[in-house]
């Protein structure tokens, strides 16, 4: 991350916005109707950006985040439905009501995505270890694709040359997660988000077993997207909950 990125990360976090509770409390209906009925309880962890929580309906486990990052917001809307491979599934985004406050505050937002396991400790060692290599400048690497063989060579040597404790196998590994990663970050591309954080901590398993992009907030969008997601209304949350359930 550069340092211009840094400090517009570090304005976002400090732009001021209704306090999380606040927000919950001020949409309560609306999110018990979407599956939280117990916050403490279904919290599944805090960020600086917002809160998730896991939910049951539909048959099915899944996660419900409340964030003020707009890029989050706008690279979720433009997910909603999207067959990904390699990022979160997105399957609704809803602004909060009554947490806009004046122009210069961060309104509240609701995005319902999968739900998604973490890494094992190895794996998160071998993706780390991929990070440090990408965001060093002297290296000037690129996420490889399918036919970008030079690239991958490049991925490779750097494994081995760098990583001295890294055994053939788990060279191997690291870039299986490699060529998972950079597909996510292709998926991102096509719909116009430029994506690069993959840390350890934003990657993750579906219930299948495929890695996945889990966190696709802060990023540099190649378009001045003009999102306006749906207001979160007690009734839009029982008709979405509703439909997903006629859709079983």
């Amino acid at each position: 991350m550069s340092k211009a990125e840094d400090t517009e990360l570090d304005e976002l976090d400090r732009a001021p916005r209704v306090p999380v509770g606040v927000a919950i409390l001020n949409n309560s209906a609306a999110l018990r109707a979407l599956g939280i009925h117990s916050p403490k309880a279904q919290r599944l962890g805090i960020g600086n950006f917002g809160q998730a929580f896991q939910v049951k309906f539909a048959g099915r486990q899944s996660v419900i985040k409340l964030t003020v990052d707009p890029y989050e917001v706008i690279t979720s809307s433009l997910l909603i439905g999207k067959d990904t491979k390699h990022t979160v599934h997105i399957y609704g985004v809803w602004e909060m009501q009554d947490t806009r406050g004046t122009d210069s505050w961060l309104p509240w937002y609701v995005v319902h995505r999968d739900i998604l396991n973490p890494l094992s400790e190895k794996e998160a060692i071998l993706v780390d270890a991929l990070w440090e290599l990408y965001i060093d400048e002297q290296y000037d690497l690129q996420f490889p694709t399918p036919k970008s063989h030079v690239m991958r060579s490049r991925w490779r040597n750097l494994v081995r040359d760098t990583m001295p404790a890294f055994t053939p196998t788990m060279i191997e590994q690291a870039l299986r997660l490699l060529d998972a990663i950079a597909a996510g970050a292709r998926e991102l591309s096509a719909v116009g988000i430029d994506w690069s954080d993959m840390h350890s901590d934003n990657i993750m398993r579906d219930a299948k077993g495929l890695i996945r992009i889990s966190d696709i907030g802060y990023n540099a969008p190649r378009e001045d997207f003009k999102i306006a997601p749906p207001m979160l209304t007690v009734e839009a949350a029982k008709a979405y909950t509703s439909g997903l359930m006629m859709a079983r």
